[in-house]
């Protein structure tokens, strides 16, 4: 009788642990999947539950405006905004850093393709302005153009995050001050 009862606990004992380890609720053996959302958040950015949520943004140089921020980009990842400049100097001159663009030809193909100005927001994304270098009115304003650009091979976009947009001001030969940084912060988002 002992050993009938001793093994009627085992079987009981195991159907119960399998039950356990299968039986876990619904919720938890369906897979999720969000359509429209990159699985890859960009700078600032930090992904919980599937959705990139933002950190605190840092703050930039007060005389660079960006404008709609956070810029809400379409569903590929396509950026459009507009920087406005105040209390530059006159007629000065700002330029980007110039991102290299990929050749696809390794040189077989005639010169090397020009590098794109702005700085990376995606795998083969840039965001950069137009014109460039910027250049400010007699009272020290000026605006630009900012979207992104894709780089070769393709495709591009950007992915939701906030970005250093960092402009160097183009100093004379003659002019021996070092040159001054000027950096706004843009947040991308879906």
């Amino acid at each position: 009788m002992q050993r009938l009862i001793r093994y009627v606990s085992v079987v009981v004992g195991m159907a119960l642990c399998l039950t356990t380890v299968f039986a876990a609720p619904a919720a938890a053996r369906r897979r999720h999947h969000r359509r429209g959302h990159h699985a890859t958040c960009g700078a600032g950015t930090v992904l919980q539950t599937g959705v990139c949520v933002f950190v605190d943004p840092p703050v930039g140089d007060p005389n660079v405006v960006i404008q709609p921020n956070p810029i809400q980009m379409t569903m590929s990842g396509h950026v459009a905004g507009a920087i406005t400049f105040h209390g530059l100097l006159p007629f000065d001159v700002l330029t980007m850093t110039i991102i290299p663009v990929p050749d696809p030809c390794g040189g077989d193909c005639g010169p090397k393709p020009p590098g794109i100005a702005g700085i990376p927001c995606g795998l083969n994304a840039v965001l950069t302005v137009t014109p460039n270098p910027v250049v400010a009115d007699g009272a020290g304003n000026a605006t630009a153009q900012l979207f992104d650009t894709t780089l070769p091979p393709g495709p591009g976009g950007c992915v939701p995050g906030t970005y250093p947009l960092v402009f160097l001001e183009v100093k004379n030969p003659e002019d021996t001050s070092p040159p001054r940084t000027f950096t706004g912060f843009v947040t991308l988002t879906f």
